[in-house]
């Protein structure tokens, strides 16, 4: 039989993995996400001359299809819940435009770069001025997009927990 003292230990320590699990779920992963984006622009920025339109593509496809989801779910939720999920969606929809944008003006850099007749100077303005657009561009690209999956996350999250048997496993 336990004492109130061990009961009282062990849902001190329950408390603290419930706690340290939610922190590890719902907040460090989310952290990572801003990490990861952060890594891929500066893999993206590192050479302005390496074509890394796979690269960009692909963060496109995913940024699209997050918004259009949370627009998605805005549209199915009850009105309380709508403006999160759309302000999500929106954001999304911003950072895949930013996206866009910041390969379209990569892109320019390495077309003009192949241009045997364009002066030196130009070269070497364009690339530096649209390079530091472009980067610009993809950080808040990826900041916004982090902020869209902080706001979902938490929303879902949210909903999730709404019943009592959301984190049952049998």
């Amino acid at each position: 039989m336990a004492t109130g003292q061990e009961v009282g230990r062990r849902r001190r320590l329950w408390r603290a993995f419930i706690g340290t699990s939610y922190f590890m779920f719902a907040k460090l992963t989310v952290l990572m996400v801003l990490v990861v984006g952060y890594t891929f622009t500066l893999v993206i920025l590192r050479d302005l001359q390496q074509d890394t339109t796979p690269i960009t593509n692909a963060a496109f496809v995913a940024l699209a299809t997050l918004a259009g989801l949370s627009f998605g779910c805005a549209r199915a939720v009850e009105e309380s819940a709508r403006d999160r999920f759309a302000y999500a969606g929106e954001r999304f929809l911003h950072s895949a435009v930013m996206v866009l944008m910041a390969s379209l003006l990569k892109y320019a850099v390495i077309a003009v770069r192949g241009w045997s007749k364009s002066p030196l100077l130009l070269n070497l303005v364009l690339e530096t001025f649209v390079g530091l657009l472009a980067s610009l561009l993809l950080f808040q690209a990826t900041y916004s997009g982090h902020t869209a999956v902080k706001v979902l996350h938490e929303k879902l999250l949210e909903r999730i927990a709404r019943y009592p048997d959301w984190d049952d496993i049998l």
